[in-house]
């Protein structure tokens, strides 16, 4: 890989992980939960103690949010 792409890479995924780490404790979790473990949106909800649905908004209103954050990597 380019150097130039490995740095820009390196930087998205930088800037990625602050904008998690802005976010509550209960968002980076209901993240956590869908990205790293791969929870379905039924599976997060009985986790959580609330609906797929609800999960469902939530976690896209928290992928906005990120992307509102960082418009120059979603563009």
């Amino acid at each position: 890989m380019r150097p130039d792409l490995m740095l820009e890479a390196a930087e998205r995924m930088t800037a990625l992980k602050e904008a998690v780490f802005r976010l509550t404790v209960a968002e980076q979790v209901l993240l956590h939960l869908r990205w790293r473990e791969l929870k379905t949106f039924a599976e997060i909800a009985e986790i959580v103690g609330s609906n797929p649905e609800a999960v469902k908004k939530r976690i896209a209103r928290l992928v906005k949010k990120i992307r509102e954050r960082l418009p120059e990597y979603f563009e």
